[in-house]
């Protein structure tokens, strides 16, 4: 029941009229509405009754960034071609900053935006050529990259959303559980 309708129900009480003349559903929330800490105990008994399917929703998508996580860390060709890139990186900025020891993947977009002098060539294409012709054993190398397209379907603020919400949900269990302990 609502407040406005506990409300009613105690004021109800107070007149002193008889529960009779109450209907089945109004004497049951009359019985419901004296239930200490209802709201809370409603919002675990949701928690607890949904569990199940969130964890159930969550599992695959988490199952599957983790499995790209581990074969991205994995692939000994993609660390090959980001030394390339690293290396190809301080090559090109030596006059500006000297050798660096590594780069943020973000910066792996700028490949594609930067351009020869004359426009016709972008440094990923560059990069592509290069290990085309020098390593050609590392031109497959997206082979050994495996659930990285089903990791990357998976949004990862939704998934860290709903994790902190079972975290929510179990510390809610948690601090009624401990107020019935003691």
């Amino acid at each position: 029941p609502t407040e406005a309708e506990v409300k009613l129900l105690r004021q109800y009480e107070r007149e002193r009229k008889p529960l009779d003349d109450l209907s089945d559903e109004d004497r049951f929330m009359m019985h419901f509405s004296k239930v200490e800490r209802l709201a809370q105990r409603m919002t675990i008994m949701t928690f607890m009754g949904n569990f199940d399917e969130n964890v159930q929703m969550l599992t695959p998508q988490l199952n599957a960034v983790i499995a790209a996580s581990a074969s991205v860390k994995s692939s000994q060709k993609l660390k090959r071609m980001l030394e390339i890139i690293l290396a190809l990186g301080n090559y090109m900025n030596s006059s500006k900053r000297g050798s660096v020891y590594g780069f943020k993947l973000q910066s792996l977009d700028l490949l594609s935006d930067t351009r020869s002098t004359d426009r016709k060539i972008t440094l990923l294409h560059y990069i592509a050529m290069i290990v085309k012709e020098k390593y050609p054993d590392l031109a497959n190398f997206w082979n050994e990259l495996h659930f990285v397209e089903k990791a990357a379907a998976v949004s990862l603020e939704n998934v860290l959303l709903d994790i902190k919400e079972l975290g929510r949900g179990m510390d809610l269990v948690r601090r009624e559980c401990s107020l019935h302990d003691h």
